[in-house]
């Protein structure tokens, strides 16, 4: 799922001459949804358009999310996003159909809308011929790929949860040496001799008089 996110100022919606929607400060996001895109990569694109930061204030710049500021989301689907380009011409083959497209595209909407507020959140007409006008603010645009990075924050989530379990011992293997003509011993068949006890002897210990 591809999402060419931009800042605006204000964004609108019409058809045919018909206003369908609008914002005001906010952010204005081109949807493509692929043949390979799942109930997964809706949510965690409403969950990135909740948090990521694109705004900020006279202090700090890139500090601020939508919900932060308050600001509003404008969700338009755009096929053309999943072209493969052959030749001059682009193939869109790799785009999903749409009422398949729709059931993730109205997830995003549904999910954004528990994340912020279901008012803050607009959207185009799904299939339609749109005409889109856009006010961006900056210009400030940015694409994410959800098979990109959301594939990589999962990893790096399973990655930092490994890190705080308590390591086990490590073991060490023990190579077996193997020396040139030296015969092979089953350990079973190894007798181990004790050493001799030490006895005492008449030069050692000195003798009673047994006269006395």
């Amino acid at each position: 799922m591809k999402l060419v996110i931009q800042r605006v100022a204000n964004a609108s919606v019409t058809v045919e001459g018909r206003a369908v929607s609008s914002i005001k400060q906010g952010l204005c996001v081109l949807v493509g949804i692929a043949q390979n895109d799942t109930i997964a990569d809706a949510m965690w694109a409403a969950r990135k358009l909740s948090t990521i930061r694109l705004f900020g204030d006279e202090k700090k710049s890139w500090s601020k999310s939508l919900i932060d500021i308050n600001g509003e989301l404008l969700l338009v689907s755009q096929f053309t996003l999943c072209f493969v380009l052959k030749g001059n011409k682009p193939d869109f083959h790799n785009a999903m159909k749409g009422p398949e497209a729709k059931v993730l595209f109205d997830k995003i909407v549904a999910d954004f809308g528990m994340l912020h507020k279901a008012d803050k959140v607009q959207t185009g007409e799904f299939g339609a011929h749109m005409n889109v006008g856009i006010d961006n603010d900056g210009p400030v645009t940015i694409v994410l790929d959800t098979k990109d990075y959301g594939e990589k924050e999962n990893t790096n989530n399973n990655n930092s949860k490994k890190t705080k379990e308590t390591p086990s011992t490590p073991t060490t293997p023990v190579t077996p040496v193997t020396v040139e003509g030296a015969v092979a011993v089953d350990p079973k068949e190894v007798t181990v001799e004790a050493p001799p006890v030490a006895t005492a002897s008449s030069s050692s210990v000195p003798q009673t008089d047994m006269a006395n």
